[in-house]
C-alpha cells in the first residue's frame, strides 16, 4: 500500500512538472528584476524602502518616512511580482510619535492599503493608492537589506 502512495504521488509531482503547473520555484521566478535591498528617495529625501522575499516568492517592504521633527510613518506590507511589479492589497500604514525620552507611541492610520512597487531602469517607484504617499519619489539602490 505504501509503495502505490508513493508512486501515486511521484506520478501526481511528474504530471505538475510537465504540465507547467506552478510552484513555489515558479512564482519566485516571475520577478523579472531583484527588487531587494534598500532603496533611498533619489533627492535625497528622507524615505525608504526595505525588500526582502521568502523562499515562496512573496515579496515584503517595509517603508519609512519622517513626518517632522518628532514623528515618523511606517508602512508595511507584502505582495507577489510579475515582471518588473509588486501589486499589494495588504498596507498597513503607522505614525509614530516621539516623546523626550525616545519612547514611542504608535498610531495605526489605515489598514488594507492597495498600490504596488515598480523598478524601470533600474529605478524603484512606489504607487500608494490610499494617500500618494510615493508620488513623484525616485528610489535609487543603496545597499543590502
Amino acid at each position: 500500500m505504501k509503495k502505490k502512495a508513493f508512486t501515486i504521488a511521484i506520478t501526481i509531482m511528474m504530471l505538475f512538472s510537465a504540465c507547467g503547473i506552478p510552484s513555489a520555484r515558479n512564482a519566485a521566478s516571475k520577478a523579472e528584476v531583484d527588487f531587494s535591498g534598500e532603496w533611498s528617495d533619489e533627492a535625497g529625501g528622507d524615505t525608504v524602502i526595505d525588500m526582502w522575499s521568502d523562499e515562496s516568492g512573496l515579496w515584503y517592504g517595509e517603508i519609512s518616512k519622517g513626518d517632522g521633527f518628532d514623528r515618523a510613518r511606517f508602512w508595511s506590507f507584502s505582495g507577489s511580482a510579475a515582471g518588473n511589479v509588486i501589486k499589494y492589497e495588504n498596507m498597513e500604514c503607522i505614525r509614530g510619535i516621539y516623546d523626550e525620552e525616545g519612547e514611542v507611541t504608535e498610531e495605526i492610520i489605515y489598514q488594507n492599503g492597495s498600490g504596488s512597487i515598480s523598478i524601470t531602469d533600474g529605478k524603484m517607484s512606489w504607487q500608494d493608492d490610499i494617500e500618494g504617499a510615493g508620488a513623484g519619489i525616485s528610489f535609487i539602490h543603496t545597499g543590502e537589506y
